[in-house]
């Protein structure tokens, strides 16, 4: 054989083990690496991190009961009951969220708000936290919602 031959079937050989192995790496979230980039010691990302998991879990739980509205077999019952579910979580996501801003616009930085059944989580990322500031997120909250209990929780920057 000649060179070119040779030559050609070692680059060609090259490119198919290379090939292979390309389509048999799994895919990559983009997100997570993108979320890697960040300083994780600080606490904001830390916020952010619990915000995309909290919105993760949210998602799967709208494409569950999507699913169940979308179904041909699913009964009126069960269709209303996935459609109260969306609603609640609806609901649930903006008082967190407006929760949040009123905090933010109150002078917290770093705030992540999470509602649990009756319970508001709120965690607060502050350096010498006071029973001052807890009296003052809770009375917050309080302005917003009577029905749901808040339990603040300050974690160190």
């Amino acid at each position: 054989m000649n060179k070119q031959a040779i030559t050609f079937l070692s680059l060609f050989s090259l490119i198919l083990v290379l090939s292979i192995y390309y389509v048999m790496l799994p895919p990559v979230d983009n997100s997570a690496a993108e979320m890697e980039i960040v300083n994780s010691n600080s606490a904001s990302y830390t916020f952010e991190k619990m915000e995309v998991e909290l919105q993760a879990k949210r998602d799967a739980e709208l494409k569950e009961y999507n699913e169940v509205i979308a179904a041909s077999d699913s009964s009126s019952e069960e269709v209303s009951n996935a459609l109260q579910e969306v609603q609640n979580i609806k609901d649930k996501s903006s008082l967190e969220s407006e929760i949040k801003n009123l905090l933010v616009n109150s002078g917290y930085e770093s705030v992540f708000v999470e509602i649990d059944g009756s319970i508001i989580k709120i965690t607060i990322a502050l350096v010498n936290p006071t029973s001052k500031d807890a009296t003052d997120v809770i009375n917050l909250v309080l302005s917003k919602t009577t029905e749901l209990t808040p339990e603040v929780k300050f974690v160190n920057e």
